[in-house]
C-alpha cells in the first residue's frame, strides 16, 4: 500500500499554528503571526509587511535527485478594497543547499501586484511547485519576500507553506 508511509513535512510551522513565527526568521522589515485575518486552515496566519522577508533554513531531511512539492497559500490583507486587492509584488523562493549552505539551485514563484485575492473574502491563491533537487542537496532555504510597490503599504497574508518529497523512493 503506497499510502502506508506518511510523507515527511520538511517545513516547520508552515501553517503558523504555534502562534509564533519560529522557526521562520524575519530577515527584513516586519512580520508577525496573527488571528486577525481569515486563515487558509487552522487559526493562525502570518502577516508580512511591505519591503519585508521571512525565511526558514531546513538543514536536514532533503536528498539529492528527488522531486519535492513546494506549496503555500497567500492573500492580500484587504486594505485595498474588496474589488481591488493591491498587494505588493511577492516573491517566494525555494533554494536547495549543500552541506556548507551554498545555494545549488533556486526555484521562484512571483505574485505581481493585483494578483492575490482579498483576505476579507477568505480567499487565497494557492501555489504548487514541483522542484527536483540537484546533486549534493542536503537542505533548503524557503524565503517569502515582499516589495514596496503595494498600494497603501499593504501587507500580505501567508499560510500553509509545505515542502514534501513527492514520492517515497
Amino acid at each position: 500500500n503506497e499510502m502506508s508511509h506518511r510523507l515527511t513535512e520538511l517545513i516547520g510551522n508552515g501553517g503558523f499554528e504555534t502562534g509564533v513565527l519560529s522557526p521562520w526568521t524575519v530577515v527584513a522589515g516586519v512580520a508577525a503571526v496573527t488571528t486577525s485575518q481569515k486563515a487558509h486552515s487552522g487559526n493562525f496566519t502570518a502577516i508580512i509587511g511591505p519591503s519585508s522577508a521571512i525565511q526558514q533554513v531546513i538543514s536536514e531531511g532533503l536528498r539529492e535527485d528527488r522531486v519535492y512539492r513546494f506549496s503555500g497559500a497567500l492573500s492580500d490583507n484587504g486594505s485595498g478594497g474588496i474589488d481591488t486587492p493591491e498587494n505588493p509584488t511577492t516573491v517566494v523562493t525555494l533554494q536547495f543547499i549543500d552541506d556548507d549552505g551554498n545555494v545549488l539551485e533556486t526555484f521562484t514563484k512571483t505574485f505581481n501586484a493585483l494578483t492575490l485575492p482579498e483576505n476579507q473574502e477568505g480567499n487565497y491563491r494557492v501555489f504548487n511547485l514541483l522542484a527536483e533537487s540537484p546533486e549534493d542537496t542536503k537542505g533548503a532555504i524557503v524565503t517569502i519576500v515582499t516589495t514596496a510597490d503595494g498600494v497603501g503599504n499593504n501587507n500580505i497574508v501567508v499560510d500553509d507553506f509545505s515542502l514534501i518529497q513527492e514520492n517515497n523512493d
